[in-house]
């Protein structure tokens, strides 16, 4: 790239560190970022909802466009591996930069050309009706006076395809129950632990942004950095495990306004006006000092545990809210397993089961097959760590029998734990 100082008058230059966020997904953004040192690499929620790194983005590359051009959240979590630099450009200067920058605006027409092409082929592959792009920009040529403008109709054009693939559901105005207790949330016979020591976190987390989907409140939010900690494995079940995880990563956020509970995820999504349920009162008595993510030093294994009975407690007022529960249920049935208590380890993978049987059950026919395949897995997971063998075949042999799959990854990897249960 030619001297970097020539966006000086246009950009904000910084220097990260090793392990340092650029922007996480589903955020909201209003700048773009050239990177002229280092490199970054790209994590994205998996299937459970824990980060997995996908790519690395070198010098020279530049990222996060489409939030200056048309709004649209963070794709992605951007972090930087090494130490680096990357210059950020606001909205009000993104058109000055195209203008002096020919090379920068041709490569961002032809990466959303791209982009949009993969996506109108995906939205094929699925069996929608989508119109070709027109000739002049299935291979766009630079063009200062109407670069800004072609790029908003491709960026609307992305925008579009992605509503066609992951069409939003309606959503109904919820009405939270007021002035429970938390610890009665909690299922008969289970205690309170003992356990009152708390984590120092402060080294792992980051503040970020945080909008609450249900009341609209905007605060700060303690969100885990996974960029910084050392994979270990990959587990059947699609979790990813870390060599220096600790209770942290199970936890939750708690909105401060309605005391609504969910992922951090959920919690950086900018709920739009129109769809987001109104919250009426404040939901759940915090007798119990439970603080969400507030603080140097968080959380003991007992906040842990009742961050996730409070998050399934919420879910169950909002509608079509049946796989989101199941990953809550999942990852509390990875919280009991990983501290050794089986009783409720166990209790929360029947829970965790039922809820994707009923996923399934209410959404099968309209999943596509990677999901029916992923859901189709974690049940026969659940079903072995619940004794069940017989019950775990019959999910892979689902999987070993949806059209045109048999050479997908995930149906190879079923046939493979179907030989392994039946000892071929």
């Amino acid at each position: 790239m030619e001297n970097i100082r020539k966006f000086g008058d246009i950009g904000k230059f910084k220097i990260y560190k090793p392990g340092e966020v650029l922007f996480l997904q589903n955020a909201l953004g209003d700048c773009m970022f050239i990177i002229t040192k280092g490199t970054f690499g790209v994590y994205i929620n998996s299937f459970t909802d824990f980060p997995t790194k996908v790519a690395d983005i070198p010098a020279g590359a530049f990222l996060g466009e489409m939030s200056v051009i048309d709004g649209s959240p963070r794709s992605a979590t951007i972090v930087s591996e090494e130490q680096g630099m990357a210059v950020s450009v606001g909205k009000e200067h993104f058109q000055t930069l195209l203008a002096e920058n020919p090379d920068i605006a041709e490569k961002i027409l032809k990466t959303l050309s791209g982009r949009a092409e993969s996506t109108a082929k995906l939205a094929r592959e699925k069996g929608n009706a989508v119109e070709d792009l027109p000739p002049e920009l299935q291979n766009p040529v630079q063009n200062s006076a109407t670069d800004f403008d072609t790029m908003i109709f491709l960026a609307g054009r992305i925008r579009e395809l992605n509503e066609m693939l992951n069409p939003k559901k309606e959503t109904k105005e919820i009405e939270i129950k007021q002035n429970v207790k938390m610890m009665t949330l909690l299922p008969k016979g289970h205690e309170r632990y003992k356990q009152i020591d708390k984590f120092d976190n402060s080294k792992l987390l980051s503040n970020s942004d945080c909008v609450c989907p249900y009341c609209g409140n905007g605060f700060k939010g303690r969100v885990p950095m996974f960029s910084r900690l050392e994979e270990k494995e990959k587990t059947s079940d699609f979790r990813v495990v870390h060599r220096n995880m600790n209770v942290l990563f199970y936890t939750n956020i708690i909105c401060p306004n309605c005391n609504f509970c969910d992922t951090y995820q959920e919690m950086l999504k900018e709920p739009t006006p129109a769809r987001t349920p109104k919250v009426s009162g404040n939901q759940f008595l915090n007798a119990e000092g439970f603080t969400g993510y507030e603080g140097e030093f968080t959380h003991s294994l007992h906040e842990a545990v009742l961050s996730y009975y409070l998050n399934i407690e919420c879910l169950k007022q909002v509608p079509g809210s049946e796989l989101r529960a199941g990953k809550a249920w999942q990852r509390l049935y990875w919280l009991y397993s990983d501290f050794d208590e089986k009783r409720w380890a166990g209790y929360a993978a029947t829970e965790a089961y039922n809820q994707f049987r009923k996923y399934l059950n209410l959404s099968g026919e309209s999943l596509a097959a990677e999901e029916f395949m992923t859901v189709n897995i974690i049940m026969a997971e659940l079903s072995i760590a619940l004794g069940n063998k017989e019950q775990a075949c019959t999910h892979f042999e689902e999987n070993m029998n949806v059209p045109g799959n048999q050479t997908h990854d995930l149906a190879k990897k079923s046939l493979q734990k179907l030989r392994e249960l039946r000892g071929e």
